[in-house]
């Protein structure tokens, strides 16, 4: 969401990491050429955009705690952790993903 409006953000990428991944030297190592796709798909346990509403779904992602990463063009990069536990339901904990957009 806008980190000043709360506003759902459409078309932003949220990526979440392996546990033992420092996701942003990954996505500016990515971002500035330096990793291909299948070097970062690698690190990666899922990418997911956000739709017109700003909503996303992750699936796949097993038991445990992440690095995650939200981005949009306009803004900067936010950070967040992601848990998921292994109860049958699995329980997912993410806090609001808070981003504000990049300076002028």
């Amino acid at each position: 969401a806008d980190g000043a409006t709360g506003r759902r953000i459409p078309a932003a990428w949220v990526v979440v990491g392996r546990p033992d991944v420092d996701l942003p030297s990954l996505l500016r190592a990515y971002f500035g050429g330096q990793l291909t796709d299948a070097q970062l798909d690698a690190r990666v346990v899922g990418i997911a955009r956000t739709d017109a509403s700003g909503r996303y779904v992750l699936q796949g992602v097993p038991a445990g705690r992440y690095p995650g990463a939200a981005l949009a063009e306009g803004y900067r990069l936010g950070t967040f952790t992601l848990t998921v536990t292994d109860d049958d339901p699995p329980r997912v904990s993410l806090n609001d993903i808070q981003i504000l957009r990049s300076g002028p």
